[in-house]
């Protein structure tokens, strides 16, 4: 009997102990800009020996939520080898030698992303209701604000991150922001 008991509490602990690495791994660390969207990245898409590349603000993964960066364009000769690792499934986005501070791709952001009303022309009823209940959230009227698709590795469309004018964030909404 204590043996029986020895090995379902050792089985227990085991599950547990994968079960809270399973979730370290997979939570989001960073919310980056890359070139017309906002990436969520897990700790899982980024490889630790990396981080050091990383502005040393960013060199650690957060444990509080995703921390709002940019990422900057490729330097000159970068360009094709930056190809070859999209490629391969690693986006600017999870590389920390390319992230930079949110407010140094505050520009970009301004020109890329597209005011909410236009999508909500788009969509059907239901979206309409969702783009209008985040709407309402945010403490914003429509035409002040601005949107910008969500994406993540295993996500490729169907949230949206709200903006002010400014290019911060103001809310979120379960829609298809392409």
């Amino acid at each position: 009997m204590a043996l029986d008991l020895s090995l379902i509490a050792l089985v227990q602990l085991g599950a547990l102990v994968y079960g809270v690495h399973a979730i370290s791994e997979a939570r989001p660390v960073v919310a980056a800009f890359e070139s017309d969207r906002l990436v969520a990245v897990s700790a899982a898409q980024i490889d630790p020996a990396d981080l050091g590349q990383a502005p040393p603000d960013l060199r650690k993964l957060s444990w509080s939520g995703p921390v709002l960066i940019g990422t900057r364009a490729p330097k000159d000769g970068e360009t094709f080898a930056s190809v070859m690792m999209s490629v391969q499934g690693v986006e600017p986005s999870a590389r920390p030698g390319w992230w930079q501070s949110y407010d140094q791709s505050r520009d970009q952001v301004k020109q890329r992303m597209k005011k909410l009303a236009d999508l909500r022309a788009a969509r059907d009823d239901g979206a309409q209701r969702e783009i209008d209940a985040a709407a309402a959230k945010s403490g914003l009227p429509l035409p002040d604000l601005y949107y910008l698709p969500l994406t993540s590795q295993k996500m490729l469309d169907g949230w949206i991150v709200l903006l002010d004018s400014d290019g911060r964030i103001v809310g979120y909404a379960p829609v298809d922001g392409f």
